[in-house]
């Protein structure tokens, strides 16, 4: 991070970004919920808007002048360095550039009705109830709580918003507001670097001179280039969605082959996108040598996020908040462990522009697609299909669904409504027919049946999770039991529930008289004792703790093993025995979207995805 002076120190440490999809003019939304997040205490670095920021406007009067609305602030001062298009590679500093950009600036002649000095009106025409908000930003009433950095317009519509003299090169809007300009990088202090590409179809206008433009900028035909942070679009990158959606062919029409062309020639850790009111979270691709004849200096996977609008009705996911150490304060072995949803690169040769000669002029004409490819990457395969790398026959492998999966969230089966939180590895969602308005169930992304099958950074992050809902729960009063069973379920299921604080004595009485019925004796395993010195892979078993302290187990040997043992132990608790079977507790969508609104909203200050 920076010291203050503009030095970076030695100690790498991680930024903290936000991501936003399309605004649209919805600034009070955008503006809620930023506060929100920084009123939390939590400090975040910067925010990055993809799609369009602003709403389209029908038939808008641009004039020139020489103000083009009340209030506008002059040059403010940003951390990091921006590249501009049409400069060379080296970078120049925002101040300077800020100061430097022409004062001429375009005036939009509004609609009598409509004073917004931007001539802001909603999609229909009519007056935009946010446009005061906008306004205010704008003067100086109302501050920004982060720097925000805005890509420019994706349709014509939208050009009255922004001057014409720093369309290309990009300007500030308003106070902590910037628009990035039409192409470039931008790097921070602390040496995170951004790429961006703004605009779509007619406005995008991709040829060879802005491919050159850009290599001149970011250098990424160099031997040495390894890749950049964030890459951030409005357009998706066609055929990104291939090997990893089932409904792809839905969705496989949608995005740009430029822009996948780009991704080839970038190879971003992170890329945004929106336009299409979809939120995916895609699982991360590779580049592998046989893709590629320029030798990466670092195994690179990228994931791939598409967003929402801001504020849509169906409650879409439209904001993205985590955390990202530089590249450039990382060694190259440290991109060695790939993630283990990851899968090959989704795009092929109709993905990618046709025209050769621009193919030549970027230096991706050397990615191998076709039958040649698919053979040498067959090799790297076992024969059940799975990728195989050196050194990986003694890693956890991914189970294989047998028929669809509920809880994969990459699948069409997942209820998404029922979802409260996302890490990088695994999530938190509500059950059907929840025992209480405080139980969830954390579940790993991709697919394993059990803890034992996941591997260790998948372990990890599920004890985040659960370090997180006992800090919730505490901060309420209460205790967490934690079950988990593999016994007749396909994917790794951790149930939580909040149960009234008691006694680790009261608690084990409780077990004790619950399965002594079943005449099930369950063990009890010490705190620092692991579940995996006691079974294999593939063993089935039943688990149940309190606050993650003594584990009480039995090894499942019987086909009658009672399904809904650990939902009868915290019904005993809860003194509820009427709910032991779900369907009882069964709620409709409306109800159950309610109840994870409601869980969401007080898990928040200790969910550490959002932090």
């Amino acid at each position: 991070m920076s010291d203050g002076n503009g030095c970076v120190k030695e100690s790498p440490q991680a930024l903290r970004v936000v991501c936003v999809g399309d605004v649209c003019g919805r600034w009070k939304a955008l503006l809620k919920r930023l506060n929100a997040i920084t009123q939390s205490g939590t400090h975040f670095d910067l925010c990055l808007c993809v799609g369009s920021f602003f709403s389209r406007r029908t038939n808008p009067t641009i004039t020139a002048g020489e103000d083009g609305g009340e209030g506008r602030p002059q040059s403010r001062t940003k951390n990091g360095t921006h590249v501009n298009p049409g400069d060379e590679p080296d970078e120049c500093n925002v101040d300077e550039y800020a100061q430097s950009r022409p004062k001429k600036r375009v005036k939009v002649t509004a609609d009598p009705s409509d004073q917004h000095p931007h001539g802001i009106t909603d999609e229909n025409g009519g007056p935009n109830p946010d446009e005061k908000c906008w306004r205010d930003i704008v003067a100086g009433r109302l501050k920004v709580p982060m720097p925000i950095y805005v890509l420019g317009p994706n349709h014509s519509t939208e050009m009255p918003h922004y001057e014409f003299e720093g369309l290309k090169n990009g300007y500030e809007l308003a106070e902590n507001v910037l628009y990035l300009g039409q192409q470039g990088l931008f790097q921070t202090q602390e040496g995170l670097r951004v790429a961006y590409i703004s605009g779509f179809d007619e406005l995008l206008e991709w040829n060879q001179d802005k491919r050159e433009e850009l290599r001149r900028q970011i250098q990424f035909d160099k031997p040495d280039f390894q890749g950049v942070d964030i890459l951030i679009t409005s357009q998706w990158p066609k055929g990104v969605l291939r090997r990893s959606f089932s409904d792809e062919d839905k969705l496989q029409v949608l995005g740009a082959p430029e822009i996948s062309s780009i991704v080839l020639s970038l190879r971003p850790r992170y890329h945004f996108a929106a336009l299409h009111g979809h939120f995916i979270e895609r699982p991360p691709y590779r580049y592998t040598s046989n893709q590629f004849s320029v030798t990466s200096v670092r195994k690179q996977v990228t994931r791939f996020i598409a967003l929402a609008k801001v504020g849509n009705p169906e409650k879409k996911k439209w904001i993205y908040a985590f955390q990202l150490v530089p590249a450039t304060h990382m060694s190259p072995s440290t991109f060695n462990n790939e993630p283990p949803d990851t899968t090959d690169l989704p795009f092929k040769r109709m993905d990618v522009m046709e025209n050769l000669e621009i193919e030549k002029s970027i230096g991706w004409d050397s990615v191998r697609f076709g039958k040649k490819a698919v053979n040498e990457s067959s090799k790297e395969r076992g024969s059940d299909g799975t990728h195989r790398s050196k050194g990986s026959q003694n890693k956890s492998q991914r189970a294989i669904p047998r028929g669809p999966c509920w809880f994969c969230l990459a699948g069409t089966e997942v209820e998404k409504h029922l979802i409260v939180s996302v890490g990088e590895y695994s999530y938190l969602a509500m059950p059907k027919g929840a025992l209480c308005a405080n139980h969830v169930l954390i579940l790993p992304i991709s697919h394993f049946a059990s803890t034992l099958e996941a591997p260790e950074e998948v372990k990890k992050e599920l004890v985040q999770f659960k370090e997180s809902l006992m800090a919730s729960a505490k901060a309420q009063g209460q205790d967490v039991v934690f079950f988990e069973r593999n016994f007749k379920s396909q994917h790794l299921q951790i149930q939580a529930v909040f149960v009234p604080s008691l006694k680790q004595i009261e608690f084990e009485e409780i077990l004790t008289s619950t399965c002594k019925p079943y005449k099930i004796d369950l063990v009890a395993l010490p705190f620092e004792v692991s579940l995996e010195t006691v079974f294999e892979p593939g063993n089935l078993f039943f688990a149940i703790n309190r606050n993650c302290e003594e584990l009480h187990y039995v090894s499942i040997k019987t086909p009658t093993f009672p399904l809904q043992l650990g939902r009868e132990i915290v019904a005993n608790i809860l003194q509820c025995p009427n709910k032991v079977n779900w369907k009882e507790c069964a709620l409709n969508r409306d109800e159950e979207s309610q109840l994870v609104q409601s869980f969401r909203s007080t898990f928040a200050k200790q969910d550490f995805t959002l932090k």
